[in-house]
């Protein structure tokens, strides 16, 4: 329905008598240019519109990066090998709570002694473990003890 366009011409009559010239109706009615012609001209025209404002918009925001960047202090030398002390400093300090850590695997004598404890009773005890409850017990307590004095 909608894609039938009706050709016939309209005919307005004005209130007021208008006279055209001949040669300005003959213009009019050879005109090569139509309808779509002309919204192809319009729609150009805004596009070249929008493509000028964006770049102008560009050209701006471009100029306001630079100022931005140009306001921002610029890092020393000097800055720069402070803070590189300081972060050796922080490292070293680091290393040496790591070393001075024990190592894993490591027990000192007190543990090593509660360990043994459940080892003997353990034999002594074949097939009866929980005879060496309490052996156990301490030797767990003693390596929370460990565990606890390890964390930083």
């Amino acid at each position: 329905m909608g894609a039938q366009q009706s050709k016939e011409s309209q005919v307005f009559l004005p209130a007021t008598p208008t006279e055209f010239s001949a040669s300005l109706i003959n213009k009019l009615d050879s005109s090569v240019e139509s309808d779509y012609t002309r919204s192809q001209y319009t729609e150009k025209h805004i596009q070249d519109l929008v493509t000028e404002k964006l770049k102008e918009i560009e050209k701006q925001s471009s100029l306001a990066l630079k100022d931005a960047f140009t306001k921002l202090p610029q890092p020393d030398a000097n800055d720069n090998e402070s803070h590189a002390k300081d972060v050796k400093q922080k490292l070293d300090e680091i290393k040496e709570k790591l070393q001075s850590r024990p190592k894993r695997g490591q027990l000192d004598e007190e543990t090593t002694n509660a360990r043994n404890k459940v080892v003997e009773c353990l034999k002594a005890n074949d097939g009866k473990p929980l005879k060496c409850w309490d052996e156990v017990e301490a030797f767990k307590a003693r390596v929370k003890a460990v565990e606890d004095a390890v964390a930083f």
